[in-house]
């Protein structure tokens, strides 16, 4: 890095006596530099160096001044124990701190607009926003302080070498025992705290307090730190200012003066320096280019002490990280030499894939040399004008002397030991030298000063000091060419006719006779290799990629096929390529044109070059086949047209469907087939609407149907269908096909109707399930209804719809179906106990068949779900009495049964027996408990604990007989757990129950004797109104004679009440109520019996009948 002067003034009082710096600093955008004259304060403008302002509000020195970067503001203190906040833009005072000690240094926070004042022995926190200030006392002496770089601590350095962190609140945050002598200066480089002490040492610790990197002697006591970008400037009393890097490590000195430095302050590139002599000087910073290279391998360095290496090519980088300053870098093939302030570091690429250079050799270089070369095996170093020759262990091995100073130098290539370097004097001298002979080779004699050299083979490029180019022939000596105004030059390492040159950021690229290619780049050439240019602009190096497209160009407009060949293998464009191949071809030069497509991986030219050439085709049919290739279709017809091939043109245009140009070649040929092939290449062109246009036209209409159905053409297929005749029956059923596999019903209704197939649409409604569609084609064709509804019923029943099933089965007079599936229904109700849909379903199968068997299992489904819950669930909507009677009827009708009649009506006899127990007991029924207990205990079941339990508590009395049924024939009172069965167990007269409460109804079942008809009764019945005898006609029977009814005679016709008769039509039954004034009424839908009262109660609670509902 290299300082340039800017301005610099001497800062005097007003007894012309030289004051002293102790501060500066840069405004926020670095325009403006203040620095502390005494106790006044100077603002320069920081590029011309124009007073712009003197602030007077300080009584005494000014010793810190500081920037806020969050606003306009700044700080100064003073030894006059005040603190001055000032607008940094009209230079007004905001606030004023003060102190009862002089004040030492003054910080603004990074982030807030907050700022720490530390005197002697009391740190102030003031903000500006709020106006809130806080004071905190320390018991020692403090000399610095710095804010962090995320503005949460202030570090703060005391004179017994203690260094505190506080927060932004004043807390102390901890405490780093750094030294037992006083901290100078500090100052955070990121999240790093750099710290300078009486020692002469520089410190480096982390925010956590804890020491980083190694400590630094610096021999000489730091007064001033500031920070550029990563580097450190740092100056004091050995009275200079050097650049250190981020480590600690000295780079350079920047600036020297006659007396302690005491303030120093940078921004961009630009440094202040203020030192105790009274000087204020800015200075400019400017890094210079330390850089090598070797083809497409480019290392330069950076940050002063690392060295990227950057691979043009591949865009690969790497980096050597050096801790050290840079001052000379060199490149030859994999070697990489680095010269360091006392050594040299030799490197060698160790993987090519990923760039890793690894380091194989140090060696002590104390010199300081202008430039410098590696070779496979030597370092060459220049000074002035003098080459040595060094060995990889430093030890000279030889010396060339020149009679002018050495400009320029680079390494040409040649075996291990014995390379040749390129070497341009400032006399104009160029030789080669090698570095195995002692005697350098004049090999041209410029007139003036060299400035850059390249060669290549028998060619020797020269810039010189004129900016004016000489090419010569190094064997000839002669001057092949020259260029006026040109900053640098580079030949092609890889192809000896391709040079280019640079002058005011434009570079030119040249071969042969030709024109130059001319294009826009800042910087300067300094290596072409391949397709690319590679550009230096100040510290950047850029890597352009060139067309060569214009070189190709430029030989194939001569014929030189060879020439433009060896261009494109530099790297041209894939077009290019093509273009040199399609030239060669129509040349016959098929060796080039197949290395050109071979290239491309193009098979197609490869397999037609290799044709041609076994065959040794003429040009016209190469022509045609390459007008094929290139989908030239019309001027490859034309061609084969020209060589009489018709056919061939027929079939190339065919294919290609161009039928407009085969009209215009005038071939003959079926207009029908014509469309079928245009019909055809729309299909492989996804064309598919329009090929079916294209078939409909030709005719061929089941194709088109097939295109517009599998492309869901609807309103296109319906148009084709309205075309056909009822004749053309087959597209018709294709065309019913498509509609039927696009759901679209409307068009199939109308094709249909069309065909005259009613069954058909039928059946089509019903594969696609369309039910509305279906019944309306039933309504207007009953005779269809069992086709319709058998498939509709499957529907249903997989839908699990088995009551609308049930309906249509019924519909079509299928009674066994919907009786089986009512069958069905009811083991699946069983399994889940629901009892009271069972006894429905038992219900539903009678008023289908009038078999009486399934009412009975109905009326006993019916009683047992009530039972069967009240055992299982702890609530019971019936009462008491209810499950009494409801388990005494299932008991007394189950008893009776037979074995198969049992295994029908599967219910859980131990449920009712429970039932029985549990109620009676409940009801006082003791002597009925015990039977059903015992009963209970004959099956195996569930309730052993309770029952016993509850079986305990039953008196040994017989308990309430008026729960005992009485019989309304014989007057015999029956026990409520009868072994008869629903039969009195006296005279076997059949008991009758109301279908709701189950209680024993007044009922005698009587039967007509054959004298006697339905009708007498009905008109008996019908008279009933009229009172003819107050006589109980079961007096005229004989109790001793058992029978489950009574047999009404003519003569009793004339005693009987018909008030006492009910009469159930519709079961043929007729009943004497032997006590009228318990009135029996019937269900006018299921036509069982119930007590008025029974049925009233019903009525009220639901509105339907108990039994079946309705």
């Amino acid at each position: 890095m290299k300082q340039s002067l800017l301005w610099q003034e001497n800062v005097v009082d007003s007894n012309s006596c030289k004051v002293k710096i102790h501060s500066c600093a840069f405004n926020n955008d670095g325009s403006l530099i203040l620095a502390s004259a005494n106790a006044q304060i100077l603002v320069f403008d920081s590029l011309s160096g124009k007073l712009k302002e003197t602030l007077k509000e300080h009584k005494k020195d000014v010793v810190s001044i500081s920037f806020a970067k969050c606003k306009d503001l700044f700080a100064s203190a003073s030894a006059d124990k005040s603190v001055v906040i000032w607008d940094a833009l009209s230079f007004q005072t905001i606030a004023r701190l003060t102190s009862s000690d002089q004040f030492r240094c003054v910080a603004w926070n990074p982030f807030h607009d907050m700022v720490a004042a530390c005197s002697v022995s009391e740190i102030q926190f003031y903000s500006v926003g709020t106006r809130a200030a806080y004071r905190i006392k320390t018991s020692n002496k403090i000399s610095a302080c710095a804010w962090s770089s995320d503005g949460k601590y202030l570090a703060v350095g005391f004179l017994n070498g203690l260094i505190i962190y506080y927060d932004t609140e004043g807390n102390v945050h901890l405490e780093i025992e750094h030294s037992d002598c006083a901290i100078f200066s500090m100052v955070w480089n990121k999240n790093v705290l750099v710290v300078g002490d009486f020692k002469q040492t520089l410190t480096f610790y982390n925010v956590q307090g804890e020491k980083i990197s190694k400590q630094r002697y610096l021999g000489f006591d730091v007064s001033s730190i500031a920070i550029l970008n990563d580097y450190m400037i740092i100056g004091g009393s050995d009275r200079k200012s050097y650049l250190y890097s981020e480590e600690g490590v000295k780079l350079v000195t920047l600036v020297e003066r006659d007396d302690w430095i005491l303030s120093q302050s940078a921004s961009q590139s630009i440094l202040a320096v203020g030192s105790a002599d009274g000087i204020l000087s800015v200075h400019q910073l400017n890094q210079t280019t330390i850089h090598g290279l070797h083809d497409n391998i480019y290392a330069f360095r950076e940050n002063m002490t690392n060295v990227i290496i950057h691979d043009l090519d591949n865009g690969l980088k790497a980096k050597i990280k050096c801790r050290d300053l840079v001052k000379r870098i060199a490149v030859f093939k994999d070697k990489l030499a680095i010269l360091l302030n006392d050594r040299v570091a030799l490197y060698e690429l160790e993987d090519k894939d990923d760039m890793r250079y690894k380091l194989y050799k140090k060696t002590t270089l104390k010199m300081e040399c202008s430039l410098m070369i590696v070779a496979s095996e030597n370092i060459v170093v220049c000074l002035d004008t003098k080459l040595i020759l060094l060995t990889s262990q430093g030890e000279v091995a030889r010396e060339w002397d020149f009679d002018s100073p050495i400009r320029y130098l680079k390494c040409i290539g040649g075996p291990s030991g014995r390379e040749c370097l390129l070497t341009g004097l400032k006399n104009g001298s160029i030789f080669f030298v090698y570095i195995d002979n002692n005697f350098p080779r004049l090999v041209i004699k410029h007139d003036v000063g060299i400035r850059c050299l390249d060669v290549c083979q028998m060619k020797l490029a020269v810039v010189d000091d004129n900016f004016f180019c000489t090419i010569y022939d190094v064997k000839s000596k002669s001057v092949i060419e020259q260029i006026r105004n040109v900053e640098s030059i580079a030949f092609n390492s890889d192809h000896e006719g391709l040079y280019c040159y640079s002058k005011d950021d434009v570079v030119y690229i040249k071969v042969g006779p030709f024109n130059p290619f001319v294009f826009k780049a800042r910087g300067f050439v300094v290596g072409f290799k391949g397709s690319k240019v590679f550009c230096l602009n100040e510290i950047q190096m850029t890597s352009i990629d060139v067309p060569l497209s214009f070189a190709v160009d430029n030989y194939l407009s001569k014929k030189m096929i060879r020439e433009a060949y060896t261009i494109s293998c530099l790297g041209v464009t894939n077009g290019d390529w093509r273009k040199l191949g399609v030239e060669s071809l129509h040349y016959l030069d098929f060796e080039t044109a197949l290395n050109c497509f071979v290239r491309l991986n193009d098979y197609r030219y490869i397999e037609l070059i290799q044709k041609m050439k076994n065959t040794k085709a003429p040009l016209e049919l190469i022509l045609l086949e390459e007008d094929l290739l290139n989908g030239e279709f019309k001027s490859a017809a034309e061609k084969c047209k020209s060589l009489g091939m018709e056919e061939r043109a027929m079939e190339i245009l065919s294919t290609m469907g161009m039928f407009e140009e085969m009209n215009q070649l005038k071939l003959e040929i079926n207009s029908k087939q014509i469309l079928k092939e245009k019909a055809k290449f729309q299909q492989e062109r996804n064309e598919m609407i329009e090929a079916a246009d294209t078939l409909i036209e030709a005719g061929d209409y089941l194709q088109a149907i097939d295109i517009l159905g599998s492309n869901g053409s609807v309103e296109k297929l319906i148009q084709l269908a309205r075309r056909l005749s009822k004749m053309e029956s087959e597209a018709l059923r294709k065309c019913l096909y498509y509609f039927k596999l696009l759901n679209n019903w409307d068009y199939m209704s109308e094709i249909l109707m069309k065909m005259g197939d009613i069954l058909q649409l039928l059946q089509a409604y019903i594969d696609l399930q369309k039910w509305d569609e279906v019944f309306k084609i039933v309504d207007k064709d009953p005779s269809l209804a069992k086709i319709a509804y058998i498939p509709y019923i499957n529907h249903l029943r997989e839908k699990g719809d088995y009551e609308k099933a049930i309906r249509y089965y019924l519909k079509i007079d299928l009674i066994d179906e919907a009786v089986r599936l009512i069958g069905k229904l009811v083991e699946k109700y069983k399994v889940l106990k629901r009892y009271d849909l069972v006894s429905r379903k038992y219900l539903k199968i009678y008023s289908i068949t009038k078999d009486v068997k399934y009412l009975n299992f109905s009326i006993l489904y019916y009683a047992f779900y009530p039972v069967y819950n009240s055992v299982e669930e702890p609530f019971s909507t019936y009462s008491s009495e209810q499950l009494l009677n409801m388990a005494r009827y299932l008991y007394s009708n189950w008893h009776v049964m037979d074995r198969k009649e049992r295994a029908v009506f599967d219910i859980s006899i131990t449920h009712v027996l429970f039932c029985l127990f549990k109620e009676s007991k409940k009801l006082g029924a003791f002597e009925t408990a015990r039977s059903a207990f015992t009963l209970l205990n004959e099956y195996l079941h569930p309730w052993t604990i309770q029952l016993d339990s509850l079986y305990l508590g039953i008196p040994s009395i017989k308990g309430d007989e008026s729960l005992l049924p009485i019989c309304y024939r014989c007057s015999a009172i029956n026990p409520i757990i009868n072994d008869e069965g629903p039969y009195c167990c006296n005279c076997g007269i059949k008991f009758f129950f109301s279908m709701f409460s189950f209680d024993h109804l007044p009922l005698v079942e009587i039967k007509l004797a054959e004298n006697l008809s339905e009708t007498e009764i009905s008109k008996l019945i019908s008279t009933a109104s009229i009172q003819k005898s107050s006589t109980n006609i079961l007096d005229n029977f004989d109790l001793n004679e058992k029978s489950p009814f009574i047999t009404l005679q003519a003569s009793s016709l004339e005693i009987i009440d018909a008030k006492s008769l009910v009469h159930v039509p519709e079961t043929n039954s007729i009943y004497y109520n032997c006590v009228p004034d318990i009135p029996v009424v019937t269900c006018p839908n299921c036509h069982q019996l119930f007590s008025a009262d029974d049925w009233e109660f019903g009525c009220l609670e639901t509105s339907k009948c108990h039994f079946c509902g309705e």
